[in-house]
């Protein structure tokens, strides 16, 4: 406990199980945390949750995390509440899960463009909107996005939309190391899908998995790690694509078995 303690994080998709995750525990280690609201439940319920354990915590609105004003007004209205930003956690999140098995042919632009923009374009005007305050202040950002950053399947939106979160940390990590502000990714593996036995750990992966990577990665015993991106997935990255199809099709059984 305690990790965090002096910090001021804004934390954009907490109303998913990841963000809500983080949002617990960087509050548990110390920071005040603003929340992103954008008409979707629960998040007015964690600040409530937050506060009711100690923690520090107030809701913002972001109507529309792909407009620069409405970004312009979430900053401001966090650094208001708390005098200062230190972190910007930005989970990635808004698509339909049918949006993954649609190709590229059959996807329309105006779907394609709808991703690109919920996600890619938010985070792209997240760091934007947030340097001015982390340059003041000496600060961390980090997206976090899913395996498709780095392993794309089908769904050729999403896949292009968080590889393309995932390069411009790396790039806003040059541009922006001169200005004391880190910017790294989190790449979280499937934590729902039912294929628990090509998971080398043995078992699926949880909100609190990711979140503690997050915390890391905001923390200053990360000062020296920029432009990185450090991969929750229980392994299963470091195994080759043959090793996994090999094994499903000997039908191996048993959680975690080799």
């Amino acid at each position: 406990m305690g990790r965090l303690s002096g910090k001021t994080a804004l934390i954009v998709g907490a109303a998913h199980p990841e963000g809500a995750a983080v949002a617990s525990l960087f509050a548990w280690e110390g920071a005040k945390v603003a929340l992103t609201h954008d008409g979707q439940p629960g998040v007015a319920e964690l600040a409530e949750e937050i506060r009711g354990f100690g923690g520090e915590a107030v809701v913002v609105p972001l109507d529309d995390a792909a407009s620069s004003s409405a970004w312009k007004s979430a900053v401001e209205e966090a650094a208001k509440a708390f005098s200062s930003i230190h972190i910007l956690v930005y989970v990635a999140g808004g698509y339909r899960e049918h949006d993954r098995e649609r190709s590229l042919e059959t996807e329309t632009l105006a779907s394609w463009e709808r991703v690109l923009r919920t996600w890619t374009s938010s985070a792209y005007l997240g760091i934007r909107s947030a340097a001015p305050a982390l340059r003041r202040e000496g600060g961390a950002v980090v997206n976090v996005v899913s395996s498709s950053a780095v392993s794309p399947q089908a769904g050729s939106s999403v896949a292009a939309s968080e590889g393309a979160i995932r390069i411009l940390s790396k790039s806003a990590a040059i541009e922006h190391a001169k200005d004391g502000i880190r910017v790294n990714a989190v790449v979280v593996g499937n934590l729902y899908a039912d294929y628990d036995k090509d998971v080398p750990a043995g078992r699926r992966g949880t909100a609190r998995d990711v979140a503690h990577a997050v915390l890391y990665l905001a923390s200053d015993e990360s000062a020296y790690v920029n432009g990185s991106e450090l991969i929750v997935d229980g392994g299963s990255s470091a195994r080759s694509r043959k090793d996994i199809v090999t094994r499903r099709q000997a039908g191996e059984g048993a959680l975690g078995q080799t």
